[in-house]
């Protein structure tokens, strides 16, 4: 062999074993891509659920007053603290779910703002009735995150329970009956009403 031959081969293996190399390494990246969005979806998943479970709780206190005509239950008058989404390298997640995620404090604030301006302005009753429907809408809207969640990072779905109550089904059926919120758990589509 000469060297015109020698040359070649070793450039051209080289270059073969580089290209190799790389497209592992891409590979490789990909899957921990893949593996750290679905953790932080599955993180966040769980704490849209259990703010949708906190607002559940206060809406079904609200109902629970109203029904036992005050011997039970209470009125609603704000919603749960607010939702944080956990410090995370977001760069790789659907910017269409971090959008909908990175509005979701602010439908709450907004909420908050909502509910403080009719205390201070009509009875509290009245005030309450927006605290209700305002809390009913954010809980529906955690849901459909969690679920929209769920849906595009391939995790096990999960029908959270107040008390004996599939949770989505008891706040559809509310906000149906109140037309407090779009059906957002069918649509899958933030509530615009909270977008406001």
């Amino acid at each position: 062999m000469d060297w015109k031959t020698i040359v070649p081969l070793v450039l051209g293996s080289s270059l073969l074993s580089a290209l190799i190399t790389y497209f592992l390494n891409f590979l490789m990246k990909e899957k921990e891509t893949r593996k750290h969005n679905s953790y932080v979806a599955l993180v966040i998943a769980h704490d849209l659920e259990n703010y949708a479970l906190e607002c559940g709780s206060i809406v079904s206190d609200h109902d629970m007053l109203e029904d036992s005509r005050g011997a039970a239950g209470k009125l609603a008058h704000e919603p749960p603290s607010s939702f944080n989404i956990p410090k995370q390298d977001y760069r790789s997640f659907d910017h269409n779910i971090l959008d909908r995620l990175l509005t979701f404090p602010k439908q709450i604030k907004s909420a908050k703002s909502h509910i403080d301006f009719d205390y201070g302005l009509v009875s509290d009753e009245e005030a309450s009735e927006t605290a209700h429907k305002e809390i009913l809408g954010l809980g529906l809207e955690a849901l459909s995150l969690s679920r929209t969640l769920r849906k595009r990072y391939g995790l096990a779905k999960n029908s959270p329970k107040l008390g004996v109550l599939d949770l989505g089904e008891y706040l559809n059926k509310r906000s149906t009956e109140q037309g407090a919120a779009p059906n957002a758990l069918q649509s899958q589509a933030p509530s615009e009403h909270l977008r406001a």
